[in-house]
């Protein structure tokens, strides 16, 4: 029987190239970043997947998506990685590993092209994420997180978070 854990592989929200000069870890959100960051939130909140712990990308837009998120989903704890700004899969699973407690849900907010190989490598299916697009995995075994993330293909894709139609279904 399936254990309780879910992961959320989350992208961040659509970025500003406004300022060409600023390096690539500085850029902030753009105005749809910031509607669609809430309303993923939004829809989280209302599909009842709402993560215990926030385990993000210490860049400047991924920080900026969790604090529009955050207004909907207050008092859960994030921690922010340089690691993960762009680790990839193996970092990304290795933070996840490490957690601490017993979370049920742990959101991961980061960049592609790893956040769309993860979910390839965790559920052996291909979706390309967008920004703010949002996969909701559950695991195929009862396992912990470590055990978990770090097998192939131990999750299934539970259901993907288009943002740009929740934008679109609100306007």
């Amino acid at each position: 029987m399936p254990s309780t854990l879910r992961l959320i592989v989350m992208r961040h929200a659509k970025s500003s190239w406004s300022h060409p000069g600023l390096e690539d870890h500085d850029r902030p959100l753009n105005g749809r970043g910031k509607r669609s960051a809430t309303a993923l939130a939004h829809e989280l909140k209302r599909m009842e997947w709402v993560p215990d712990l926030v385990l993000s990308s210490d860049s400047k837009r991924t920080r900026e998506t969790w604090n529009y998120m955050k207004e909907v989903l207050p008092d859960i704890p994030v921690t922010f990685h340089r690691s993960m700004y762009l680790g990839g899969v193996d970092q990304a699973c290795l933070e996840v590993a490490s957690v601490e407690g017993s979370p049920s849900c742990i959101l991961l907010l980061g960049h592609n092209p790893g956040w769309s190989h993860m979910v390839y490598e965790l559920t052996g299916q291909f979706i390309g994420l967008k920004t703010a697009d949002a996969a909701l995995l559950e695991p195929r075994l009862n396992a912990s997180w470590d055990e978990l993330m770090n097998g192939s293909q131990t999750w299934t894709l539970s259901q993907l978070i288009r943002s740009r139609a929740l934008l679109e279904n609100h306007i």
